[in-house]
């Protein structure tokens, strides 16, 4: 969703698919800059080559590695749909899509602000058909006022999905839970990188950071090789991740 109005937006917690339509603004060339970001993300760090994907001027079908996933401008919601195609990709996928579209706006439209959303109801593709465009209300994930921070205020709030709808925080972690970023500490890790933040080596960790997240372990796609970098971690917590590899 994208808009020159996010703060109203993130402060009710969620906006209706009409009035992103009648209020969002999704300026002409924006598409196709995060196209070209993600093609040559996926040539640069996952070495595909352009026949791998699947491109037109409105989708691109692709994946960063083995997380297949599926974007698509919609030009009369003034949104694009983001369609993941396997269980765990968020820290792979939605992550890294959000940083590339984050560089995109800014050489853009610097002043257009934009939210990750999810259908009210938390759906998952059934049966492989995505509803497009969608209908209803959209739930406003990530940033100032987003699902994640309401989730995690104290006492937690209840969570409003939709005009005259509301959730509890159970509630609502058991509807959005797969679209959530995971918080704490796993019981495990497969890597664990150290390194000194700076302008080369946080570079260089966030491209390892892809390649290794990229790995799907296991049978399906359900599980994906955990990897962390110390950045993400607060004081205090470093001495037990060390202890969980």
């Amino acid at each position: 969703m994208f808009t020159v109005f996010i703060d109203e937006y993130r402060e009710q917690g969620y906006v209706s698919v009409d009035e992103v339509k009648r209020e969002g603004f999704l300026p002409k060339g924006l598409f196709a800059a995060v196209l070209g970001s993600i093609v040559a993300e996926c040539q640069r760090v996952h070495g595909m080559s352009f026949s791998d994907m699947e491109t037109t001027t409105l989708c691109i079908s692709t994946g960063f590695g083995r997380h297949q996933f599926e974007l698509r401008q919609l030009l009369e919601c003034n949104m694009m749909q983001l369609i993941l195609m396997v269980d765990s990709p968020l820290l792979v996928v939605q992550q890294r899509l959000l940083e590339l579209m984050q560089v995109a706006v800014a050489k853009l439209t610097p002043s257009l602000r934009f939210a990750i959303c999810v259908d009210q109801d938390g759906r998952a593709c059934r049966h492989g058909r995505v509803v497009t465009p969608p209908t209803g209300s959209l739930v406003v994930l990530d940033g100032e006022g987003g699902l994640e921070q309401r989730l995690t205020a104290s006492p937690p709030e209840d969570i409003k999905v939709a005009r005259g709808q509301r959730l509890s925080a159970r509630e609502a972690t058991n509807c959005f839970g797969q679209w959530l970023m995971p918080s704490g500490l796993r019981e495990g890790y497969h890597v664990f990188l150290s390194y000194r933040w700076g302008e080369f080596d946080t570079e260089l960790v966030k491209a390892l950071f892809s390649t290794l997240s990229v790995a799907v372990k296991g049978k399906g796609s359900k599980s994906t090789c955990s990897s962390i970098e110390i950045a993400s971690r607060r004081a205090g917590y470093f001495r037990a991740t060390l202890l969980t590899l």
